[in-house]
């Protein structure tokens, strides 16, 4: 038996420390491969609410990987979702981005990640600059189809130089 089996136990049992620490220390991975991943929601959304930023992460993506759970879950997970980009979390921020349409808009980069109404565009620059590579690739592939050559070289040029390192 896994150790989430013992936290659920417990977090049915209304022991808030158990819930706490699925929602601090249970990854998305970890759970994903639950025998009952919809049983597990609320103890996600319970240290979410208690200020676990990565459980919001985690309720999420555990949401929108189930289409058994969206109905319930959307809307609490969207809000998790938005709230975990809010505090810097560069994976909820990529993957906010890729909800505005599967890849970055169209528009210009306006940095301002405390701003609730942050676009697409805006969550994936935030994700690239803490390091997300996907976001990187994304918006280097965007600067070059929309002919921004500027913001191609902003994005491309890290990438290309950690390539150079491996292989140099």
């Amino acid at each position: 038996m896994s150790a989430l089996h013992w936290l659920d136990r417990a977090a049915r049992r209304q022991v808030e420390e158990a819930w706490m620490l699925i929602g601090e220390h249970v990854s998305y991975e970890t759970a994903r491969h639950a025998t009952s991943v919809g049983e597990l929601l609320p103890w996600y959304e319970r240290a979410f609410n208690a200020g676990v930023a990565q459980a919001g992460l985690t309720l999420a993506r555990l949401v929108m990987e189930n289409a058994s759970l969206r109905d319930a879950w959307q809307e609490k997970a969207m809000k998790a979702l938005h709230a975990a980009a809010q505090a810097n979390l560069p994976e909820a921020q990529w993957l906010l981005a890729q909800q505005g349409g599967g890849s970055p808009a169209s528009g210009k980069v306006v940095r301002d990640v405390r701003k609730p109404s942050s676009s697409p565009l805006e969550w994936a620059a935030s994700a690239a600059d803490a390091g997300i590579l996907a976001a990187r690739y994304a918006l280097a592939e965007r600067a070059w189809a929309v002919a921004d050559y500027a913001a191609f070289l902003r994005w491309s040029l890290p990438l290309a130089r950690e390539l150079l390192q491996r292989g140099g």
